[in-house]
């Protein structure tokens, strides 16, 4: 008998440490462990370099100033540096509102210490699970790009297991359909701006005249749309997903756990 294969999956973290249950969709899939902990550790780093410091706390759902306090006298003691206010004593209990909240980790800092500093920090954005092969399908949202409506909303908890991979293509489908009849793709990928489109996108939309590119000055802007429902367009589902393609922006891919 065969050993039970074993996956490993990143899962996107959206509350920290939020009093709300949300969504917490999957990002990657790999059978090897060390793949998956360094695609973490990217994802980390990208946003520990993108977000404010005081981001990675959700202090408005949750009371948590001493825990921030005690944080920044270690940044404080050890690299120099505060995301509070000139001056702020450490020995107090509550912030009140002196925290500096545009302020980001120093971009001097190595990703080791970093990471290192992550860990103090005790947040995380993503989460490694060891999962079985059980021979269903997950759907896993691509994890690079910050905007992601479609991973991030919460009208969508995309972390079912599927029976089969056919049941999760349906369901993805029906999803981003509906949500291209209403608003296009912003919903599905967030804006596309001039900049993201490429000559093979160009070339798409003068094969496919269903298909329009609206810039930031119309409106909807930053996005693609057609007059006609994607359901009626011939390949309609195909050529969007190729149009996604062109801009880096596809939305999701089905992984089987076989």
């Amino acid at each position: 008998m065969n050993k039970t294969e074993t996956y490993h999956l990143l899962k996107k973290n959206n509350g920290l440490q939020t009093i709300e249950s949300l969504i917490n969709p999957y990002v990657y899939a790999s059978k090897n462990r060390e793949e998956v902990i360094d695609v973490k550790n990217k994802l980390e780093l990208q946003y520990l370099r993108h977000e404010p410091i005081h981001a990675h706390f959700d202090h408005h759902e949750k009371e948590c100033d001493e825990e921030m306090i005690s944080f920044d006298k270690f940044l404080s003691d050890n690299y120099n540096f505060s995301f509070l206010t000139d001056g702020f004593n450490h020995a107090h209990k509550v912030l009140n509102g002196q925290i500096l909240y545009g302020k980001n980790f120093p971009e001097t800092l190595l990703d080791k210490e970093l990471l290192a500093i992550q860990e103090k920090m005790d947040k995380y954005h993503f989460e490694l699970i060891e999962q079985p092969a059980n021979q269903k399908s997950i759907i896993i949202m691509n994890p690079w790009n910050f905007v992601n409506p479609l991973r991030d909303s919460e009208f969508y908890k995309l972390t079912a297991f599927y029976d089969s991979k056919s049941d999760a293509q349906k369901l993805m489908d029906t999803i981003i359909e509906g949500q291209f009849d209403l608003y296009g793709t912003h919903m599905t990928v967030g804006n596309i701006t001039e900049h993201d489109l490429t000559r093979e996108t160009m070339m798409i939309l003068r094969s496919n005249t269903d298909f329009k590119y609206k810039s930031r000055y119309e409106d909807p802007g930053q996005t693609f749309v057609s007059d006609k429902g994607l359901g009626v367009i011939k390949n309609g589902m195909e050529i969007l997903m190729k149009l996604f393609a062109s801009v880096n922006k596809s939305p999701y891919e089905i992984v089987e756990l076989g």
